[in-house]
C-alpha cells in the first residue's frame, strides 16, 4: 500500500479490513502467486459478479500492487467512483498498473461482512 499525505485518500486507511479471499475471486487473487494469469482468469469473473472498473491512482485508494485488495464499507455519502455503492460492503480490487501513479481498480458488492479480529 502506498502511504502518501492523508488528504489524497480518498478511503481513509483504518477503513480498509483485510480481505479474507474466501469467495471465488478472493480464491483467484489468492492464487496469483502461483503463476496464474490473473488478468484473464479474473476479469471475467469480475464481469460476470458485476464489478465497476475504473481508473485512478494508487495514492487515493491505497492499494498499489496488482492482485492487491481490501474489503471496504462504502459510507451513505460516498461520491466519485465508489458512488454506486453507497451503504454496501465492497471489495477493492486493484487489477492493472502503469506508471508510476496509475492503477486500474475494480469494485463490486462483497457477499458478507468478514470478520474482523
Amino acid at each position: 500500500m502506498y502511504i502518501i499525505d492523508k488528504k489524497y485518500h480518498v478511503i481513509p486507511e483504518d477503513d480498509l479490513w483485510p480481505d479474507p479471499k474466501d469467495d471465488s475471486i478472493g480464491k483467484l487473487l489468492s492464487e496469483n502467486c502461483y503463476g496464474r494469469d490473473l488478468k484473464k482468469d479474473l476479469l471475467p469473473l469480475l464481469e460476470i459478479e458485476g464489478y465497476y472498473i475504473f481508473n485512478s491512482s494508487a495514492s487515493k485508494y491505497l492499494l498499489s500492487c496488482v492482485g492487491e485488495s481490501a474489503i471496504y464499507a462504502v459510507p451513505k455519502n460516498k461520491n466519485g467512483h465508489l458512488k454506486q455503492f453507497r451503504g454496501k460492503i465492497t471489495r477493492i480490487v486493484c487489477i492493472g498498473s502503469w506508471g508510476s501513479w496509475s492503477r486500474k481498480y475494480a469494485v463490486g458488492i462483497y457477499k458478507t461482512k468478514p470478520n474482523i479480529s
